[in-house]
């Protein structure tokens, strides 16, 4: 079981990327909300990787969690499992990980893991803000009790139940330094 354990955290360290991830979700179950018309397809424009992409989300089971799936060039780059839910005035969404085409490593199973967007909705189009890993990096060096973690060098893995995340979204949704423009994906939703 150690093994096992260890090769989960060095795989989830290894891919995690820039994104703050974590291994429950960021929301309680009371605060899910139902989001309908993100349902379609949609085109991101970032100053990332993620720009260009097409992101299509369905709802077959009709629930308040969607499927997402991300594409460039008919090649599918992931898919997510997107569950919205609020804070408060603040709605966000967590984005669980279920497939990763570009890893090719046969563990993608060892990777699913939940990431967080604030999400801003204006006219129709749909911000996602993520949570700043360079931000939550030096909260946490300066307060290390605010969230259980684990931390390897610039990896940082959030092991805090999904209680005490909502706790913490609930006291950084308004801070700017939290939610960054460099993290921030815009969708347009493409007319059929």
């Amino acid at each position: 079981m150690k093994q096992s354990l260890w090769v989960i955290l060095f795989y989830t360290l290894f891919f995690s990327g820039c994104s703050v991830v974590s291994f429950y979700p960021f929301f309680t179950s009371d605060k899910v909300v139902e989001h309908s018309n993100i349902v379609g397809n949609w085109t991101s424009h970032s100053v990332n990787h993620f720009n260009g992409l097409e992101w299509k989300f369905t709802n077959e089971k009709s629930n308040s969690k969607y499927q997402l799936s991300i594409w460039k060039d008919n090649v599918v780059w992931a898919k997510y499992e997107v569950t919205f839910f609020e804070i408060d005035d603040t709605l966000f969404a967590d984005l669980f990980l279920k497939k990763h085409e570009r890893l090719k490593t046969g563990c993608e199973h060892l990777v699913e893991m939940h990431t967080v967007a604030k999400v801003i909705v204006k006219k129709g189009i749909y911000e996602f803000i993520g949570l700043s890993r360079d931000w939550l990096q030096k909260e946490l060096s300066r307060r290390p009790h605010l969230l259980k973690h684990i931390q390897s060098e610039n990896r940082l893995l959030i092991t805090a139940n999904s209680r005490q995340l909502s706790r913490f979204l609930k006291r950084i949704a308004h801070n700017p330094d939290a939610f960054v423009s460099k993290q921030k994906i815009t969708l347009l939703k493409i007319e059929s």
